[in-house]
């Protein structure tokens, strides 16, 4: 080998050979670089046996130190592979196996080393990370013998991975089916040990081209003893959240990569259409849009691709993700009868728009695999399909990854399975599938397809597209350059925060069926502190059956199989301390002969099963679990918890004994997120929808209750509309006043939603009782004084209510999220916008429903279902008392924010330190303030920092004096409220422009055509209803869309930051009253040109005025949603509820500024006898200047609040990263 080098090497290059070198050698000279060739003596036969395969003759300690030095290139002689450790192999800059190069059609040593690996640049191109991938990619093809690209086109098991395997032809990728690991109950360091073996061996190949490791984590790392075991993705399709979906693979990438796995078979984006299918716990869902909205978990599998990110190009964002597999293409969950590798029929266009569209989504995403299915399309196995893998996956949609065939897949395309393989490998490679997981009859797979490439049965174009696919991905990924495991994970497996989250995904996921056997006897939640319960069937206390297939073994099984909480451990951790938890497997009539049990648990179940071992022809419930629900829910009332992976079938007869039924799918390992519902969850959400749909039930029709029973005219009413809505919205302010200094906000909650069922009871009294409700007369009211002081004592004490809960509700349900979790802070942030969604199904009742039972039934009826909300709402309330988290008031915070004012002008002649740390806080952790966390010092409105100076006089007086030395904490809280008074200002004018929705919007409705049909006619005011779809619509759009395509830009958890989200709405709201303003102009041109005045109905539909309500609706979304959020999170901890009140305030000012403006520009507009813009007839006015004028004020506002967002600073909490 010397000599060989010596003849190679050039003229002017000087070699030394040191056969063992020293410190002394490597530092008297400089060397370009080393070649260090080390390796075994000679043996034959039995002296050449080993039990371990380490580098002979100290060579690790050779390697070591040359490579510590110089640029070192390793060659091993031996017959076989030895094992490289980690830290040595990462030492080293090349290695080659003599052995190896002697396969390559008798090329020489010096061939190889020649081949720009030494003699030019050390490494060759495709190990040159700087290097293109597809420049790498083609380099690295451009080397490869057939048989080795033939290897690089196989999956073999891990059982059949062998030196032998590995270091002569490596295969491709190497997987772990399902139950197969490097022992029982195997810890993270196992895997890792064992697949960074079978890596070295792949590296010890001449190319040094590493394996893929595979496993089926479909929901987490599934065959990891320990591992945080997920929901079934029936479960979490129940949730609909993709954003879950995301931060479920986020933590499953995690698990996996820990213990060395590239690459996981998942998600399955099955659209399974019957639930007779053995897979069918692993679909999300039998609907395409659910199915498409939770593709997101490749994003948490892979990472986000950024933007400009070309559709269907693998991707991998670093080595804390997994390359995904969306599976199985294509249309595995439409087969017929739900059989498993049965036959789907349908359509091409039946098949895109059900089965395919969910693989666009996964493309968008950058999944880097895809694998083929084993059913057929009418008839045509998938395995085979070149229409629909090469022509539409890779041709059309443009996939650049590599396609994998199923397990054993290919055998199934003749019968009996795999008897002509070759008919099955040619099949199968030429319809396009790039990687055939053999598994296990590995050399006859390579033989076959050698054979067969050149027979010219399958072309080497087809072999180079399959291998180049492969390499891509494996460039892409890193896998050169990082192919063994990162032992630094080791640690996330299992972890307390990924098991908060799979608990999570368990408590969404449930699904109530059945409560109570009438609505007045519901039994859910359960009392925790109930004197006995029992706790019975086969899935109370079975982790296994939890579980379900996939878990541990391929088909799964019973029992302790992994670490995790039972049903029945989990209700026992619930349960009060006094409370006795029977538990019993399979209860018998002697369970109940001696004990008396306050409610009975009873899960049951399907036993685990995966793929054709769970098709079923009957979906009844198994283990006799009907009969012991029956015996069970005759001695005393029981709630029974479905534990499968599909829907299964009550009788009738059984349904009607028991009291409640839970669908709890496969949940996992995290039982304790069945207990939180069982017991009561936090729910405030309900509460506000009855409150809104109280408020909304009048307020969206009052101003023709005015006009009709007060007998009041446009003009008036509408103020009088306005002028209660203003106040509606400034009463928070005292109501936030005695929530944060004195109450609390539950207590205010409580308070004030029972002054709301008085003023709502006092209402329907005056429509409905004869002595308070006006008397009419020929469709004329004429009220008495008295008779409109009982309506308007009604109205006001429903808008003292209103103070009391709008602005503590939101607060209150945002208190009940962790600040210092990671999860429940992101959580936090989509609450505010399913808080408001909330709002808007009460909004939307009122609006359709409510309006039309005022305008057709009665008002009576019209405001006593409200009353009747609100009271059901407080009953809600004060049950879920036990479960909330409660901030604790901490005192006037109007006396605080005198005193940094007085305090700062008492010392206006102090000087402030240059060392802003010399300001004035108090040295413990907590603040000052009860209830608040301490906040930095920030550099604005630096006056007011001299409330916070110590001077000499405050020193010497020893106990501090408030009036005169405020804490840094106390002088930032009035900041942070002056700050965002500019930001507040500009919600005037928006909400000026919400309130025509009840006012303008409604006269404007009541002069064009509302009929439907000959006899129906629509109330005006019920149009406000698409401005309440538009919100519902709106809402899951921005959260779950519109976020997180703009997190990708942003790099911001939330999209948008505030000020952003509520900038856009600003720009929107003009386009509203621009709308509202074109329809103006239209329906006066009408009739103009009809020359009919006084009550004339145009020919034009009233649904002309819905785009002006929709867009409304969307710039609420962006606006009110984003200043709730923003004056929440930007509030002072003590000064939460207030800040919120003073968000409401907009509202109000908002409506006081509409009234205004109506007052002004009649004023103006009616001089000299004219009608004006807006006269009681409206035909001879001008609504549309009205509009036009509001459109203009918008656009002015806009222009200042840019101004305004530029100059703001968000706080700084001190346990908070800064924002800026």
């Amino acid at each position: 080998m010397l000599e060989g080098i010596r003849d190679a090497a050039g003229n002017e290059t000087e070699d030394i050979c040191d056969p063992s070198p020293s410190e002394a050698t490597l530092c008297d000279q400089e060397f370009s670089y080393t070649v260090v060739a080390i390796g075994e003596d000679a043996h034959a036969e039995s002296s050449g046996d080993r039990t371990e395969l380490g580098i002979p003759f100290d060579g690790a300690s050779t390697v070591s130190l040359v490579a510590s030095k110089v640029p070192t290139v390793v060659i091993v002689i031996s017959d076989r592979p030895l094992v490289f450790e980690p830290e040595v192999l990462e030492k080293i800059d090349a290695l080659v196996q003599l052995g190896c190069l002697e396969a390559r059609e008798g090329a020489l040593l010096m061939s190889c080393l020649e081949d720009s690996w030494m003699a030019n640049e050390l490494l060759p191109p495709y190990r040159d990370a700087t290097q293109p991938v597809e420049s790498r990619v083609r380099d690295l093809l451009s080397r490869m013998t057939l048989r080795e690209k033939a290897a690089q086109m196989a999956q073999i098991e891990r059982r059949v991975a062998s030196p032998s395997a590995l270091s002569g032809l490596p295969v491709g990728s190497v997987l772990s089916a399902g139950g197969s690991a490097p022992r029982e109950s195997a810890s993270p360091r196992d895997w890792a040990d064992m697949i960074d073996r079978i890596q070295r061996w792949a590296l010890a190949s001449c190319l040094g081209i590493p394996i893929l490791y595979a496993s089926d984590a479909v929901h987490g790392h599934n065959n990891l003893y320990g591992a945080t075991i997920f929901p079934h993705n029936v479960a979490l399709g129940a949730i609909r959240d993709g954003d879950l979906a995301r931060r479920i693979g986020e933590a499953t990438a995690l698990e996996v990569r820990a213990t060395g796995i590239h690459w996981t078979f998942a998600p399955c984006v099955a659209v399974c259409r019957d639930p007779r299918w053995g897979r069918c716990y692993e679909s999300y869902s039998e609907d395409t849009d659910i199915v498409r909205t939770m593709t997101s978990i490749v994003a948490g599998l892979q990472g986000s691709p950024p933007r400009g990110h070309p559709p269907g190009h693998p991707f991998l964002a670093g080595r804390k993700n997994v390359i995904a597999c969306a599976k199985h293409f294509v249309g595995d969950g439409g087969t017929d009868k739900g059989k498993n590798e049965g036959n789907t029929i349908c359509t091409f266009e039946e098949l895109e728009a059900t089965h395919m569209k969910p693989y666009l989504d996964c493309l968008a995403l950058g999944v880097s695999t895809i694998m083929a299915s084993y059913s057929s399309w009418n008839g045509r196995p998938l395995h085979s399909n070149h229409y629909l893998i090469t022509e539409i996956l890779k041709g059309k949609l443009g996939f650049k990854g590599f396609v994998i065939s199923d397990w054993e897949g290919i055998d199934r395309l003749c019968q009996p399975h795999g008897s002509d393989y070759r008919y099955c490998i040619s099949a199968s490679v030429n319809a396009g599938i790039d990687m055939i997981m053999v598994p296990h009859r590995y050399e006859k797979f390579l033989e076959d397809l050698v054979f067969l490439v050149e027979s010219g049965r399958i072309s080497m174009t087809r072999i180079d597209d399959a291998v180049e696919r492969i390499l891509r991905v494996k460039f892409v990924v890193g896998l050169f350059e990082y192919p063994f495991s990162d032992r630094s994970l080791f640690d996330v497996v299992g972890c307390k925060e990924h098991r908060i989250l799979a608990r999570e995904a368990v408590r969404r996921s449930l699904v109530l069926l059945k409560n109570g056997k009438d609505l007045k006897k519901q039994i859910l939640p359960l009392d925790k502190n109930a004197r006995r319960i029992l706790v019975a069937g086969t899935h109370a206390d079975d982790i296994g059956y939890q579980c379900g297939g996939w878990t541990i073994t391929w088909h799964g099984s019973s029992g302790r199989i992994t670490i995790g909480t039972t049903v029945l451990e989990a209700i026992r951790e619930a349960a009060g301390n006094e409370t006795e938890v029977v538990y019993e497997k399979c209860p018998s009539e002697a369970t109940f002969s001696d004990r008396e049990y306050s409610y009975a648990i009873v899960a049951i179940g399907e036993d685990a099963y995966a793929e054709f071992l769970g098709d079923r022809t009957e979906l009844g419930i198994p283990f006799d679990g009907a009969t012991m629900i029956s015996l069970v829910a005759g001695k005393v009332p029981t709630v029974v918890i479905v534990i499968s992976g599909r829907p299964l079938v009550f009788e009738p007869e059984l349904l009607d004994k028991i009291d409640a039924l839970v669908a709890a799918w496969l949940p996992g390992s995290e039982g304790g997120g069945i207990a939180d519902v069982l017991f009561g969850d936090y729910d405030f959400e309900a509460n506000e929808c009855c409150e809104r749909l109280a408020y909304y039930g009048m307020s969206t029709n009052l101003v023709n209750y005015m006009k009709d029973r007060l007998h009041q005219g446009n003009a008036t009413a509408a103020n009088n509309v306005t002028d209660w809505s203003g106040t509606c919205y400034v009463m928070p302010l005292l109501g936030a006043f005695i929530a944060d200094a004195y109450a609390g906000r539950y207590w205010t909650i409580a308070s004030f939603m029972i002054i709301y069922v008085l003023g709502l009871t006092l209402l329907t009294l005056t429509a409905s009782v004869k002595g308070l409700e006006p008397t009419c007369h020929s469709g004329v009211c004429d009220p008495t004084r008295a008779q409109t002081a009982v309506v308007f004592t009604s109205l006001y004490l429903i808008a003292l209510a209103t103070g009391g809960i709008k602005p503590c509700v939101s607060s209150f349900g945002a208190d009940q999220f962790d600040e210092t979790d990671e999860s429940e802070k992101k959580r936090k942030s989509s609450f505010f916008n399913w808080f408001y969604f909330s709002i808007n199904i009460g909004s939307l009742v009122a609006a359709s429903v409510l309006v039309w039972i005022q305008t057709n039934v009665g008002w009576g009826w019209g405001f006593g279902i409200p009353a009747v909300a609100v009271a059901v709402a407080v009953v809600s309330f004060f049950l879920g008392t036990p479960l909330y988290r409660h901030q604790k008031p901490g005192g006037s915070p109007l006396t605080r924010i005198a005193q940094v004012m007085v305090a700062s002008l008492r010392k206006s002649g102090v000087k402030l330190p240059a060392n802003k740390s010399l300001l004035y806080e108090i040295t413990r952790e907590d603040s000052a303030i009860r209830g608040s966390r301490k906040m930095d010092h920030t550099d604005q409105l630096k006056f007011l920092d001299k409330a916070a100076v110590q001077t000499r006089e405050d020193k010497i007086n020893g106990a501090v004096n408030p009036w005169r030395l405020c804490t840094v904490t106390q002088v930032e809280e009035l900041k942070s409220i002056v700050r965002l008074l500019p930001i507040w200002a500009s919600g005037i004018v928006f909400s000026t422009v919400y309130s025509q929705m009840g006012t303008m919007f409604v006269l404007q409705g009541n002069t064009l055509d509302r009929h439907m049909g000959r006899r129906f006619e629509i109330p005006s005011a019920s149009l406000s209803i698409f401005d309440t779809i538009s919100v519902i619509v709106w809402v899951p759009i921005y959260d779950r869309v519109v976020v997180p395509v703009a997190r990708r830009f942003t790099g911001r958890e939330r999209g948008f930051t505030h000020l952003t989200r509520m900038g856009v709405g600003l720009v929107i709201s003009i386009f509203a009253m621009s709308s509202a303003g074109v329809l103006e102009v239209a329906r006066l041109r009408v009739v103009a040109r009809h020359k009919r005045y006084g009550g004339y109905v145009p020919p034009m539909s009233v649904f002309w005025q819905v785009p002006q309500y929709v867009i409304v609706g969307a710039a609420e979304v962006f606006t009110f949603i984003g200043q709730l959020e923003f004056f929440y999170d930007q509030a002072p901890d003590a000064m939460r509820s207030m800040c919120s009140a003073l968000s409401l305030t907009t509202a109000a000012l908002g409506n006081y500024l509409s009234s205004l403006l109506v007052t002004i520009v009649a004023r103006i507009t009616t001089k000299n006898g004219k009608p004006g813009w807006i006269p009681d007839d409206l035909d001879r006015g001008h609504l549309d200047y009205f509009f036009g004028l509001l459109a203009v004020l918008s656009l002015v506002n806009f222009g200042v609040y840019l101004v305004m967002a530029k100059w703001y600073t968000y706080k700084k909490a001190i346990d908070n990263e800064t924002s800026t």
